[in-house]
């Protein structure tokens, strides 16, 4: 099922981050995240975000957004799954 992807370049704290993982600890301070990458696929299942798969390549989340119909637990509501790509600044990066 193919998605239009989200693409998060910053946020509230106006730092630069250094890699995807630091971007989704700082915004979704409170989910489980597993895996790197500037790619994830975000659980939204209930109503906030409770996990995030990062991956390397948008292919990766892609088929993986596609095969995580129950990743969430029995209530997963794979409809409410987004894939989002993370532009990450380099130069400066600092974590929150």
């Amino acid at each position: 099922m193919w998605q239009p992807v989200y693409t998060y370049r910053n946020h509230h704290c106006d730092l630069s981050h250094a890699t995807g993982k630091d971007f989704a600890r700082c915004l979704w301070t409170a989910a489980d995240i597993t895996g790197s990458g500037d790619y994830a696929v975000v659980s939204r299942c209930s109503g906030v975000v409770r996990k995030v798969w990062l991956f390397r390549a948008l292919a990766y989340a892609e088929m993986a957004n596609d095969v995580h119909q129950t990743a969430c637990g029995p209530t997963c509501d794979q409809r409410k799954h987004q894939v989002v790509m993370f532009l990450v600044h380099t130069k400066e990066a600092r974590t929150c």
